[in-house]
């Protein structure tokens, strides 16, 4: 999802930087991890803290704002 989010922000900022050859890409599916990987002692380095999701699509505003505060909070 960052990834995505940060190309959204830099073409929207920079929209002549696709050419005529780009076309978008959709991810197949969701991001997913095994339990074992985030289980054990080491599960808390890992991952970072829980941001309950609200309902409906958040903005993108919205979106920066949360991220913003999840990083400042790690």
């Amino acid at each position: 999802a960052f990834p995505t989010l940060l190309c959204s922000i830099i073409l929207e900022q920079h929209p002549d930087i696709l050419g005529n050859a780009n076309i978008p890409y959709r991810r197949q599916g969701k991001l997913c991890l095994d339990q074992r990987l985030i289980s054990g002692t080491h599960g808390a380095d890992n991952v970072g803290p829980f941001v309950q999701q609200q309902a409906g699509a958040l903005s993108m505003k919205q979106m920066i704002a949360d991220l913003t505060e999840t990083s400042r909070a790690l």
